[in-house]
């Protein structure tokens, strides 16, 4: 498990409240890097999503706030609508819906497709020529 350094700012206590056994805290791993050994990801409203996207690993949105949050900040995309059948308000279905062990890859691979465009391996050199670019 690995928290949002934000939660920190609003609960810097946040740590104590997790007592469960089970959980392992990954406190000095990177996110991204525990993408490789995950079987599967709850986020929120977190671009996270698309790296675990990339990856195919099967994704859910836990948004208890959604209506709040939506008011307060908007969202680029309509979740609900990009992520059919795996975003939840309620806890206890998103934890029914995992134990179902059922995903549907498809829906996270459509996400992807939508909304990630692959390069053809050649990033860094674009990159490297757009700055030489611009300094010239």
């Amino acid at each position: 498990m690995h928290i949002h350094p934000v939660a920190y700012i609003h609960h810097p206590d946040i740590d104590k409240y997790i007592t469960d056994k089970r959980i392992y805290r990954c406190k000095d791993i990177p996110t991204v890097e525990l993408l490789s050994v995950a079987d599967i990801v709850i986020t929120d409203y977190s671009s996270f999503v698309f790296e675990s996207a990339i990856l195919q690993i099967p994704t859910y949105l836990y948004v208890p706030d959604y209506d709040k949050y939506t008011k307060m900040n908007g969202l680029n995309v309509d979740i609900f609508k990009e992520l059919p059948g795996y975003v939840f308000k309620d806890a206890k279905k998103l934890f029914n819906k995992i134990e179902d062990n059922n995903y549907d890859k498809k829906i996270i691979n459509n996400f992807k497709n939508k909304y990630i465009e692959y390069s053809k391996g050649d990033s860094t050199k674009k990159i490297v020529d757009f700055m030489v670019e611009k300094t010239k």
